[in-house]
């Protein structure tokens, strides 16, 4: 295997900002890594929402403020829970065969801490899944339901199932089986804040960060340079019309499902196909269609990612990569690739050509078929991306786009 410490990190980038870059220097810092390969999230984010950049485009500024490697992770564990996502990161990572460490940014910072919650939570996994199921029964969220479990059974730790980045942190140790965890403090701003909370911060959260770009604020700041010069391009003017496009895309596929393809999405079900239904007939825009159709048991995020489902077509079926697709790299990072290769320490097929790569696909091998689902997937979500983006169908499609080499 490559020589050293190779880091693993999982992000959204989006969009790549001050603190992601701070997480990246320190984990290298701490780790002496040789290497950094990171798992990100395709076209479409945890949010349910379109990013604010493509994968390509991220991809390669992350390569370019000290990531080496990047691989996407497939939009159905995007567009699913923290359990589903945080798994098929730490599978990706895994499979490459080489990656050594693992870091993710936490609100608590103490890793002793969150690997004691992730080893409880695997202990009472039954227990705990069945009392989430009977408070949701009762009416409660499935974030709601899952905090009150988590009180129930160790109530010491309900301070930390609560932050957003130690419940996913607390996901990918669930899932890991021989890479090193550590885990770096958050600096800076909250998950959910604006960067109206402290303006001349240095560290701003992304979803503060793309509301300051929809508002048309100056936004140099908060970012690096090499993610400053693609966002620079973005109007408030454009960012209103990608959300009418998205808006209008949603109204379309509501109108035209019916309840049993309501249900097959991994958050549907349930009547929520009707409340919709009902709700879209009078929504102006996609957040006021979510706040119509939310309820104390179905949430915002809920909603936006069930609308995205809807959108991708994403089916409950869908959950775990079957093969390692490559969105950037530098030279390091196919000297890793390449000598993964020659030792043959993949455990998944990786895969640089789509095009290639179904093209090779045997329809009657189980493992091919869920590589032909997986890569049909992401052709359709990106398809479905460039719609809202007005970018070009053929130029920039999954099918004609290849790994971006930097």
């Amino acid at each position: 295997m490559p020589d050293g410490n190779i880091l693993g990190i999982v992000g959204e980038y989006n969009p790549f900002h001050n603190g992601h870059a701070y997480h990246l220097e320190e984990s290298v810092k701490r780790t002496s890594a040789t290497g950094v390969v990171c798992a990100m999230s395709g076209d479409f984010v945890q949010r349910g929402e379109a990013a604010i950049l493509n994968k390509w485009k991220r991809a390669g500024i992350a390569v370019r403020c000290g990531a080496d490697l990047v691989v996407e992770i497939p939009v159905f564990c995007c567009l699913a829970n923290a359990g589903i996502y945080g798994r098929g990161a730490v599978k990706l990572l895994e499979s490459l065969g080489f990656v050594t460490h693992l870091s993710f940014g936490s609100e608590s910072g103490d890793i002793a801490e969150l690997e004691e919650i992730a080893d409880r939570l695997d202990r009472y996994d039954e227990e705990i899944s069945r009392r989430i199921s009977v408070l949701s029964r009762q009416g409660l969220s499935w974030p709601a339901a899952r905090d009150r479990a988590y009180r129930d059974f160790f109530p010491d730790g309900s301070n930390i199932s609560s932050s957003s980045n130690d419940i996913l942190g607390i996901e990918y140790l669930r899932a890991l089986h021989g890479l090193t965890p550590l885990t770096i403090k958050r600096k800076g701003a909250g998950y959910n804040d604006s960067v109206d909370k402290d303006p001349g911060a240095v560290f701003h959260s992304a979803s503060g960060i793309r509301q300051a770009l929809c508002d048309g604020r100056d936004i140099s700041s908060m970012v690096p340079e090499e993610c400053f010069r693609e966002l620079s391009g973005l109007t408030s003017d454009a960012l209103e019309i990608r959300a009418e496009r998205y808006f209008q895309l949603v109204r379309y596929r509501i109108l035209t499902s019916d309840e049993d393809e309501m249900a097959r999405l991994p958050d549907g079900g349930e009547g929520i196909g009707n409340r919709l239904r009902k709700a879209v007939i009078s929504a102006s825009d996609i957040q006021d269609l979510i706040m119509k159709a939310k309820t104390r048991r179905y949430t915002y995020t809920h909603i936006s990612r069930l609308l995205a489902q809807l959108v991708t077509g994403m089916d409950r079926g869908m959950t775990d990569p079957a093969c390692i697709r490559v969105l950037a790299m530098n030279e390091r990072g196919r000297e890793m690739l390449h000598e993964a290769s020659r030792k043959e320490l993949f455990k998944m097929p990786l895969v640089t050509n789509v095009n290639k790569t179904l093209g090779r696909l045997n329809a009657d091998d189980t493992k091919d078929q869920k590589i032909f689902e997986q890569l049909s997937a992401e052709i359709r979500a990106g398809d479905i991306y460039n719609l809202i983006t007005g970018a070009d169908l053929y130029r920039c499609s999954d099918r004609v786009s290849g790994p971006v080499i930097i």
